[in-house]
């Protein structure tokens, strides 16, 4: 799979005081994300005061169909800002566990599709369709994915934390986790600490 995937510090300094960009560029046909890494010493950025940014903390930005990302000062208060160690939960989750998920709800809509009903009038057949919705914590994050049967595009995923949430398109955000374990050393050679 080809990904329009960038990771990059907004300096040339090996620092922590400069944030680290992880993104997925939008095209003219799906959206993209961008992930905005703060660690504990961060300055301020891009108009954003050091003191209004959360250490240590991602913001996770959606960018619309055929557009370029915003500046961090226009998007922060619409972003979801999640701490680092969710974030990285998040994308190893996306990478490894999700496909067995995604494939038991597949296979569970392969018999809901088989599923008709046949009336005694000979034109009318009835099918049933479904809807499959998956749930998950990571920390004080929600994470969901609603599948349904009858739709073949592409499935939403909504992430919510306290009253911000964002929602983008599941293979976005499967093209950003494809590199976790690349971005997981980039963030930990940077100085950032793991909890246990």
């Amino acid at each position: 799979m080809i990904s329009n995937l960038n990771f990059f510090k907004m300096s040339s300094e090996s620092s922590s005081k400069f944030p680290l960009v992880h993104t997925v560029a939008s095209t003219e046909t799906r959206e993209g994300i961008q992930a905005t890494i703060f660690f504990d010493q961060s300055d301020s950025f891009d108009g954003v005061n050091q003191d209004d940014l959360n250490s240590n903390s991602v913001y996770l930005t959606s960018i619309k169909k055929n557009e370029k990302s915003l500046p961090f000062h226009q998007t922060m208060t619409k972003s979801l800002c999640v701490p680092i160690f969710v974030y990285i939960d998040l994308l190893f989750f996306i990478n490894y566990y999700w496909p067995s998920f995604e494939n038991n709800m597949n296979e569970q809509f392969v018999e809901i599709r088989k599923l008709k009903v046949q009336s005694n009038n000979h034109s009318i057949l009835t099918k049933i369709e479904g809807t499959c919705v998956f749930q998950k914590w990571f920390d004080t994050v929600f994470f969901q994915v609603t599948k349904k049967s009858h739709n073949f595009q592409s499935d939403v995923v909504y992430l919510q934390k306290e009253n911000i949430s964002i929602e983008l398109d599941l293979n976005v955000l499967k093209m950003l986790a494809i590199h976790c374990f690349q971005i997981k050393n980039v963030i930990f050679d940077s100085g950032y600490i793991f909890p246990n």
